[in-house]
């Protein structure tokens, strides 16, 4: 269980929010997403039977819980808390929507549906709106809407700082379509002193970074609009061949890795990495690209 408190206001009622993820990750954005959420205090459980166990101890104003989870799923969930807690507002979030699904959402009087991935600024919305509710209203689609705020200067992980961040002065390309996505890696680069993080939508943008400024590492996904991350890495290698990428695939297969290798990617990393598997990649790579220069000038 993880716990993080707003800032209360003086003499104004602290709500209580409960997330429930088993993703580390995902909840780490939905924690951010509510950072700016007055007067509040956000618990996070990994589980179904974990947030039961919570209400037992102490009700809750709002649970957002995630749908696919382990165990228990976040339906059977809502489901629960419907019948035994009927004053907490429920959110339901969800990758895999159907008629059905919003249908049983409705019928249990879920306050909002919404389909993965979904923007912060949306998701902070709806939760206001799910705490200012006296009453829960039938379940709804939230609207397409992609936003990436700033990354504020905490980590989920308390062995991040056991990665030796001290890197020479640099500059991070990140290509990443999903803003949520992009968030965690620039979440997991924070850390690195003297660095410089950009993110890019897509490989043509990134593309037109490369051309207007240099950039010392390149981190791209797989999953890109228009050309994917390894025709970008192509690309990449013909124009910048001594910049150091790395590839991020929720696809793992030897064909793949293979088409990396041939390019001389220099780590390919899970879609779920730990932060400090990121970190810790990237601190490789751009000492490797320096000590590779060092070695020039000596020749």
């Amino acid at each position: 269980m993880d716990k993080s408190n707003c800032k209360p206001a003086s003499s104004v009622r602290m709500r209580r929010i409960l997330i429930v993820e088993d993703e580390t990750n995902q909840a780490y954005v939905l924690r951010l997403g509510l950072r700016k959420v007055p007067n509040c205090e956000v618990v996070t459980a990994i589980s179904g039977e974990q947030a039961l166990r919570l209400f037992q101890r102490e009700p809750f104003d709002l649970m957002i819980t995630d749908y696919q989870m382990q165990g228990m799923n976040g339906m059977t969930l809502i489901e629960q808390v419907r019948k035994d807690y009927p004053a907490t507002a429920t959110m339901l979030l969800t990758a895999y929507s159907s008629t059905e699904l919003h249908e049983q959402a409705s019928q249990v009087l879920v306050h909002r549906l919404l389909d993965k991935p979904v923007g912060l600024e949306e998701f902070r919305a709806a939760v206001l709106e799910a705490l200012e509710a006296p009453v829960p209203i039938q379940a709804r689609n939230a609207p397409d809407q992609a936003c990436v705020p700033s990354v504020p200067s905490i980590d989920p992980n308390p062995e991040a700082q056991a990665v030796d961040t001290d890197v020479l002065v640099s500059r991070i390309l990140i290509v990443e379509e999903d803003p949520s996505n992009s968030l965690l890696l620039h979440a997991a680069l924070q850390k690195l002193n003297h660095c410089e993080v950009v993110s890019a939508a897509s490989g043509e943008q990134a593309l037109e970074f490369l051309w207007r400024e240099p950039f010392d590492l390149l981190i791209t996904a797989y999953d890109l609009p228009g050309m994917d991350g390894m025709q970008l890495v192509w690309h990449v290698r013909e124009s910048y061949p001594a910049m150091p990428v790395i590839f991020i695939t929720g696809f793992s297969n030897p064909d793949l890795h293979q088409q990396a290798k041939r390019a001389n990617v220099a780590a390919i990393l899970d879609k779920y990495a730990e932060f400090t598997q990121i970190r810790s990649a990237a601190v490789h790579a751009l000492r490797d690209k320096a000590a590779a220069h060092d070695l020039q000038i000596v020749r």
